[in-house]
């Protein structure tokens, strides 16, 4: 924004006696001062609104690991979920044969 500051001053005291050239530079004057009260304005809101998308970004932050959390443990009792059921599926073939017998 600094630089922003000196470019607008910078060129405010450049002294044009063509019109188009003043206006030309008129339009840039003015467009950089839109963006600079805009860069302004982003920079008051973002400070405003700090400690909220601090608090958000924790919350994310804990989400995610429990996400994990729960993905891990998702995978680890549907493996064993699937052991179990290859063994049911094993007992079940055992008991198959010795009520043949």
């Amino acid at each position: 924004m600094k630089y922003l500051k000196d470019e607008m001053m910078l060129l405010q005291s450049i002294k044009i006696k063509r019109e188009d050239v003043k206006e030309a530079l008129d339009n840039l004057l003015d467009s950089y001062n839109k963006v600079f009260n805009i860069a302004v304005h982003q920079q008051n809101y973002i400070n405003k609104k700090r400690p909220e998308y601090a608090r958000e970004m924790e919350d994310n932050f804990r989400l995610r690991e429990k996400n994990n959390y729960l993905e891990k443990e998702h995978k680890r009792i549907k493996l064993l979920y699937k052991d179990r059921m290859d063994e049911i599926r094993k007992l079940e073939k055992l008991l198959k044969v010795y009520q043949k017998e």
